[in-house]
């Protein structure tokens, strides 16, 4: 494969020499291997001929490690203090069984609320649906649901997304938004984000790759 990845940058280095308009070398990758991946990206590094793209359209949000991974406050001391959970169109129960087993047990203790925007879900324990609707996240920042006085109440509230949420077009507002809650704030961040598989959040460590253009 490396093989003749070398030879195509080579020809294309030497059709280089010979035009006005520089070509460049494009990969556009999905559901890429960790191991193959580092390959290209360190390929990239030495050849400035080559491009490295996602085939999806979205731009991930991975300037920092919260916006993609889940955080510190779904350790279970840190659990144990909270009060509040939000369910944002995600199922903990398949997707991240481990979590969902800490918050069974952290709801076991009492005095604990779990919140859902998204399907109705079993999740072994009781949980409060609040529709499907995005506009309900959306009414929760603006402080007009019902809701909001749980959220306003709540000891250290934590929200529980996964990185579908993200491919939204209005998807930077969900930080904004949360920045005028108790769910963010200088000595808390309870946003935590659900991953399909490992893979995806080493890709996100990596780098920012951007998404294939029209111009690419």
């Amino acid at each position: 494969f490396f093989k003749v990845i070398s030879e195509l940058i080579y020809f294309i280095d030497q059709l280089n020499l010979h035009k006005r308009s520089v070509s460049s070398f494009i990969f556009a990758i999905e559901n890429l291997s960790l191991e193959t991946l580092n390959m290209l990206y360190l390929l990239k590094q030495n050849c400035s001929l080559v491009e490295l793209r996602k085939v999806e359209s979205h731009r991930g949000l991975n300037d920092f490690e919260s916006h993609y991974q889940l955080g510190s406050s779904i350790q279970k001391p840190k659990l144990h203090m909270s009060t509040l959970g939000i369910l944002i169109n995600t199922n903990p129960r398949y997707e991240g069984y481990i979590l969902n087993l800490s918050l069974r047990q952290r709801f076991l203790k009492g005095d604990f609320k779990l919140l859902n925007i998204g399907s109705m879900l079993d999740l072994t324990f009781p949980t409060y649906n609040l529709g499907s609707n995005f506009s309900i996240l959306k009414s929760l920042g603006e402080g007009t649901h019902l809701s909001c006085q749980d959220v306003k109440n709540a000891e250290f509230p934590i929200i529980i997304t996964n990185t579908e949420l993200f491919k939204r077009n209005d998807s930077k507002i969900l930080i904004e938004v949360l920045k005028y809650t108790n769910v963010l704030d200088t000595a808390w961040n309870g946003l935590n984000v659900l991953n399909h598989n490992i893979g995806s959040v080493g890709i996100q460590s990596l780098n920012k790759f951007l998404p294939l253009s029209v111009e690419d």
